[in-house]
């Protein structure tokens, strides 16, 4: 289990990525393998940073240079 510690609002994680609040909120609603993954703690949604980072890491694209 993930530190309480590493876990973020919707706020802070888009100010670490650089991206819009309303881009988190949107991708948490997404009901397929796209979504943020997120905690559901009663009213509140918060993120594990870990789990993030790992869900980032599966989105990067290869990139060969030169091409």
């Amino acid at each position: 289990m993930n530190e309480i510690t590493d876990l973020l609002t919707a706020d802070q994680l888009a100010r670490k990525l650089n991206i819009t609040v309303s881009w988190i909120y949107s991708h948490t609603r997404k009901k397929e393998d796209n979504s943020i993954p997120y905690l559901k703690i009663g009213k509140y949604i918060r993120f594990s940073e870990s789990d993030v980072r790992l869900w980032l890491h599966s989105k990067q694209k290869n990139v060969i240079a030169g091409e």
